[in-house]
């Protein structure tokens, strides 16, 4: 009778194990690395992060507008951890021009988020992300989750 429960316990255990296994490495994708594409990573943040495919040539050619220097500015949820990485792209994307980075919070609470502008900071462009659009303020949608706009002079 031990030995029947030793035996029913461990075939037991061998089908858990093997049934997470299984579940476990569909989790993962067989697809080779993509060497050949410099712009492989950063693809894969901007489609993460804001639904754009292709993201870093979009995104490169948004910013061929601007002059070198000109000024920018990513504008987000200041709860929400990914603004880093939104700023973090774009801000590389966007080299040399400067890129800052403002968490918006209700007021009273204290945004946890963010690089801010100096004083007296005028952007050339806001790039909102996954935030409220401001009224009035005529913005393009780059993707489901980041939208540009010019701010008037």
């Amino acid at each position: 009778m031990m030995q029947l429960r030793i035996a029913c316990w461990w075939l037991a255990l061998t089908a858990f194990v093997l049934g997470g296994l299984a579940v476990w490495t569909e989790a993962f994708a067989g697809a080779p690395p993509a060497f050949q594409d410099p712009d492989a990573a950063l693809d894969a943040l901007a489609q993460t992060h804001f639904g754009l495919a292709h993201g870093a040539s979009a995104l490169r050619r948004e910013l061929a507008g601007f002059a070198p220097d000109a000024p920018l500015l990513v504008l987000g949820s200041g709860d929400d951890w990914t603004l880093t990485e939104a700023h973090f792209l774009i801000s590389y994307l966007a080299w040399p021009r400067p890129v800052w980075c403002v968490g918006s919070m209700p007021s009273g609470q204290q945004t946890q988020f963010d690089y801010p502008p100096p004083p007296g900071f005028h952007p050339a462009a806001i790039f909102f992300y996954k935030v409220d659009l401001p009224p009035g303020m005529p913005v393009r949608w780059l993707s489901p989750e980041l939208a540009m706009g010019e701010p008037p002079p």
